[in-house]
C-alpha cells in the first residue's frame, strides 16, 4: 500500500481561482436569450402564414360569392321571391344588364 498522504494547501486554494468557463448567470442569460428569440421567430412566422390564409380565403370568398350571384341568376326560378326581383331590375337571363332579346 503506497499511498501518499492528502495534503490541503489552504493558501494556494485561496489565493488562485481558475475561470472555466462562463458563470451560471451568463449560461442562464444566453438560454433566456435564445428561449426569446425562438418565440418571437415562431410568432413571426404564426402571424405570417395565418395573414397568407386570410387573404386567400378573402379571395375565396369573394369569387365564391360572385359564383352565386351568377349561378342564382342563371338558374333563377319562380320559386324564389328574390328571382322576381332580379328579373324585373335587368330582364330575362341578362348578366350585363342588357335584355337578351
Amino acid at each position: 500500500m503506497n499511498r501518499r498522504p492528502f495534503v490541503v494547501n489552504r493558501d494556494s486554494d485561496t489565493e488562485h481561482v481558475e475561470n472555466h468557463g462562463p458563470s451560471f448567470g451568463r449560461v442562464m442569460a444566453e438560454i433566456r436569450d435564445e428561449i426569446r428569440d425562438f418565440v418571437q421567430t415562431r410568432v413571426q412566422m404564426l402571424r405570417s402564414e395565418l395573414q397568407e390564409k386570410i387573404s386567400v380565403w378573402k379571395a375565396g370568398a369573394g369569387l365564391a360569392a360572385v359564383a352565386v350571384v351568377l349561378l342564382a341568376r342563371l338558374t333563377c326560378c319562380s320559386r324564389f321571391p328574390w328571382c322576381a326581383w332580379w328579373r324585373s331590375r335587368s330582364g330575362p337571363m341578362s348578366i350585363t344588364g342588357f335584355s337578351a332579346s
